[in-house]
C-alpha cells in the first residue's frame, strides 16, 4: 500500500521556465542567448544542486563570463527565477486531498542552498512532512543514492512510496532504489488518473 507522496519542485510544484524568464529580465535576442549558456545551462547551475557551489560563489563565476551591463539582469535570473511564476495551486490542491487521505508527503529536488530563500514563498512546501534536497547531501537526482537519503531518513519502506516527477530519467533512478513514480507532464487530472489506477486516490 502507498502511504507517501513524493514530489519534485521545478515543473511539478513551481514552474521552472528558462525562456520565460529571460524574455522578462534581457531585452536583447543576442544577451537572452548568452545567458541562458551562462546561468542556466552552466557547469556552475549543476555544481549548486550538488553542493559543490553556494549560489554565492555560482553568481561570481557567472558574472565574470559576461559583459558588466548583464550583471544585474544576471542577478535577476540567479536569485528572483522563483518569484516570476506563481507556484501551481492546483499541486497544492492535490497536496491537500492526499494528505486528507493520511497520506504523508515529501520533497526531493535537484536544488542549491538558495531553496531556503524562496522555500517560505511556496505554499506546497508548508504542506511537507519532508524533505531532501540535493545541495546538502552531494548528490543529485536520477542517482539513486539521493532516494535511499529520502528512504533513510524518514524511515519510509520505498514499496510504500510513489514518486512524481517532470523527467523521466528521475523516476528511473527512482526505480532502482524501488521506488515506483510517474511521470508528471503538467496535466494536473491525467495525474489524478494515475493515482487513482494505483490505488493512492
Amino acid at each position: 500500500m502507498i502511504r507517501n507522496i513524493i514530489f519534485d519542485m521545478g515543473n511539478v510544484l513551481i514552474p521552472f521556465r528558462p525562456d520565460v524568464y529571460l524574455e522578462k529580465f534581457v531585452e536583447n535576442e543576442e544577451d537572452r542567448i548568452l545567458l541562458k549558456r551562462v546561468v542556466f545551462q552552466s557547469l556552475e547551475w549543476v555544481k549548486m544542486d550538488t553542493g559543490d557551489l553556494e549560489v554565492q560563489e555560482a553568481e561570481e563565476i557567472m558574472l565574470s563570463r559576461i559583459p558588466r551591463r548583464l550583471h544585474s539582469a544576471a542577478k535577476k535570473l540567479i536569485y528572483d527565477w522563483a518569484y516570476v511564476l506563481p507556484p501551481f495551486e492546483e499541486m497544492e490542491q492535490l497536496i491537500i486531498e492526499l494528505k486528507n487521505r493520511g497520506l504523508r508527503t515529501f520533497l526531493l529536488s535537484n536544488v542549491g542552498n538558495y531553496f531556503y530563500d524562496i522555500r517560505s514563498k511556496i505554499p506546497a512546501l508548508q504542506l511537507m512532512d519532508g524533505e531532501v534536497i540535493s545541495f546538502d547531501y552531494g548528490i543529485i537526482k536520477p542517482f539513486p543514492g539521493i532516494y535511499r537519503v529520502l528512504l533513510s531518513k524518514y524511515e519510509l519502506k520505498p514499496e510504500e512510496c510513489f514518486f512524481i516527477d517532470d523527467l523521466p530519467v528521475n523516476i528511473y533512478g527512482a526505480s532502482l532504489a524501488g521506488i515506483d513514480g510517474t511521470v508528471y507532464h503538467g496535466d494536473v487530472e491525467s495525474l489524478r488518473k494515475i493515482l487513482k489506477s494505483r490505488g493512492i486516490l
